[in-house]
């Protein structure tokens, strides 16, 4: 499936994120995002081509929420998904 990317996205603004993958497409607030956010999104389009749609989303959700109920704040829940922290510690790896 062919990946679609919306720079200066009226949905990223609104929802005050750099980028958010919805498979296929990625949204980004930026009208010219950084390399490394445009690879950290690649990274979770790969992430989802790799489990499949529903069972990416299913434990990125189970994740976060799971993060919360022990407390963390929106933030920290956020950052402690472990997809997020793969994307995280692999954007800076120029493609």
């Amino acid at each position: 499936m062919k990946i679609r990317i919306f720079k200066y996205s009226k949905l990223a603004r609104f929802l005050k994120v750099g980028g958010i993958v919805i498979y296929p497409f990625i949204f980004f607030a930026d009208p010219d995002p950084g390399r490394e956010l445009i690879n950290h999104e690649m990274i979770h389009i790969n992430q989802i081509k790799q489990l499949g749609v529903v069972k990416f989303y299913s434990l990125y959700f189970k994740e976060y929420l799971h993060n919360r109920v022990k407390g963390m704040s929106h933030n920290q829940a956020y950052l402690a998904i472990s997809f997020e922290k793969e994307a995280y510690e692999n954007q800076d790896k120029l493609s």
